[in-house]
């Protein structure tokens, strides 16, 4: 498996998609499923549209879940950014928790954070590939690292 962002449609229906999003970097990866429904997805599709935009200060933020036990599945943040001496590249902190389970005495979580970067012109493919998973003519959107 490549690095990077991975995207994957479980199931849908009307209401809602069930995404397993894999989160790749170097040697370490992180897999978590999560709930969306169907307007979210569009809306995160607009956002990245306008955040490719704005190479000089852009700022976005994709979240699917709760980092909460009272919510079902897990959760996903990746905070996509551009710097202005970062050369072109955007920069992405993305922190993803399955969902909660009986452990001993207490529920828990497990987390992982990741610091991961890409260029402008795989983000335009990312977008490409998450227009047409929200739309329904593909299962997979992936957003390459470098």
């Amino acid at each position: 498996m490549k690095s990077g962002l991975s995207f994957r449609k479980v199931w849908q229906d009307e209401d809602v998609v069930e995404l397993e999003i894999a989160s790749r970097g170097d040697a370490f990866l992180s897999c978590v499923q999560v709930y969306a429904d169907h307007q979210h997805l569009n809306d995160v599709v607009l956002g990245l549209n306008g955040f490719k935009k704005d190479v000089h200060h852009g700022v976005f933020e994709i979240s699917f879940g709760q980092f909460t036990p009272e919510y079902a599945n897990g959760a996903f943040r990746a905070q996509l950014s551009f710097l202005e001496l970062g050369r072109g590249y955007v920069f992405m902190t993305v922190n993803s928790q399955s969902a909660w389970a009986d452990f001993a005495k207490r529920k828990v979580a497990n987390q992982a954070t990741l610091h991961l970067k890409s260029e402008p012109a795989l983000l335009d493919r990312f977008i490409e590939e998450l227009t047409k998973l929200t739309a329904g003519d593909s299962d997979e959107a992936f957003l390459e690292v470098v």
